[in-house]
């Protein structure tokens, strides 16, 4: 720690290093981009097997969320000699952020391609007349962004300081 001439702390002691910053940053956005991969190729073997309109089926992309952000804690902790809940927090969040906007961005260009398709979800919504491919890949946001923090919130419990040490000993 540095101290200036009165004996406090310096600001510079006190902020976090850019490395751990970064990181935790590129892991978040590495494993999120991954993860929006794993989402359109799923999306797409589905579209191949003809039962991308089965809306029932995206329930599995809580699967393929959780997959991604538990990679990326697993990463992160994987080398930490002290693990930092927040440090978790901020890549789960990241992971699920990125890959969550990615795959929407997929999903609107697709809508906009296949009219089928949108066709389908338009019979299948209550007051559709006003869904567009952009309305529907903001529900997306959402729906992944909400359920990718459920996940990291809960997969934190598990990676808590005091459950690691449990785990290594």
């Amino acid at each position: 720690m540095t101290t200036n001439e009165y004996g406090t702390v310096s600001a510079d002691a006190l902020a976090p290093s850019s490395k751990k910053v970064s990181s935790v940053e590129r892991l978040g956005l590495r494993y999120g981009l991954y993860t929006a991969l794993g989402l359109a190729a799923y999306f797409m073997l589905m579209a191949l097997f003809g039962l991308s309109q089965n809306l029932w089926l995206r329930m599995f992309n809580f699967i393929i969320m959780g997959t991604g952000v538990l990679l990326t804690l697993r990463k992160l902790y994987s080398g930490a000699a002290k693990p930092d809940y927040y440090r978790g927090l901020a890549a789960g969040m990241i992971t699920a952020v990125v890959g969550t906007i990615s795959f929407a961005v997929f999903m609107t260009i697709y809508l906009s391609i296949d009219t089928a398709m949108m066709k389908v979800i338009k019979e299948s919504i209550y007051h559709a007349r006003f869904m567009n491919p952009f309305i529907i890949s903001v529900g997306l946001c959402i729906e992944g962004i909400l359920s990718g923090y459920i996940i990291t919130f809960t997969a934190m419990q598990w990676y808590k300081e005091g459950r690691l040490k449990q785990l290594k000993s």
